[in-house]
């Protein structure tokens, strides 16, 4: 259910309701009514059970069964990003979207971040493998010298970006691959930056 489609919020309510988001994604699990009450500024724990009723009963909240916390309804949790498909760690790959959400346990706040699955070599000397998940940031115009997702003719690939004399140049973590020059009015461009990898072993 959307949220334009559930009763809405009062103030506090929805004063309430983003303390616990915040709390949630910070803890990375459910959480008690006491944790609740502390982080809202509530009373006590009889006030928390009180504003998480309301809330599970417009549909934001859900009380697990046997278990002594809550969750939040339609939110993805800590760690939990599109993943939007494979990045070439060497020739560019196909782009493709909507693959679900990849998720883990760590600490990444940052509501702009997507994850990619890594193929190929060229990044191996900056220790990142084939198979491995590469946590991103969106951003267009990432500065000198960072590892950068970019789109080349509607396909992906990561690189490290460097911009000697004012072009701009995507070079590869492997001495045996060679670096290659972006040229935006070619149907080229950069998404976003990386932040993280995630190795599955």
């Amino acid at each position: 259910m959307n949220e334009q489609d559930r009763e809405p919020l009062t103030e506090r309510q929805r004063e309430v309701l983003d303390a616990i988001r915040t709390l949630v994604r910070a803890r990375g699990r459910t959480v008690s009514l006491e944790e609740i009450a502390a982080a809202a500024d509530l009373h006590d724990r009889a006030h928390a059970r009180s504003h998480v009723k309301n809330l599970e009963k417009k549909g934001y909240l859900r009380h697990l069964a046997g278990h002594r916390g809550v969750e939040l309804v339609d939110d993805p949790g800590p760690g939990s990003f599109p993943l939007i498909g494979l990045v070439a760690a060497g020739a560019p790959l196909p782009t493709f979207s909507d693959l679900g959400r990849f998720e883990f346990h760590a600490e990444f706040p940052d509501a702009e971040l997507f994850a990619v699955k890594v193929r190929g070599s060229s990044m191996i000397d900056a220790q990142i493998a084939d198979g491995d998940f590469a946590l991103i940031r969106r951003d267009p115009d990432p500065a000198h010298g960072a590892k950068v997702v970019c789109s080349i003719d509607g396909e992906l690939t990561l690189k490290v970006l460097r911009r000697p004399k004012g072009e701009v140049w995507l070079y590869p973590c492997n001495r045996d691959m060679k670096a290659f020059k972006l040229r935006p009015d070619e149907g080229t461009f950069i998404i976003g930056v990386l932040v993280g990898v995630v190795r599955k072993c």
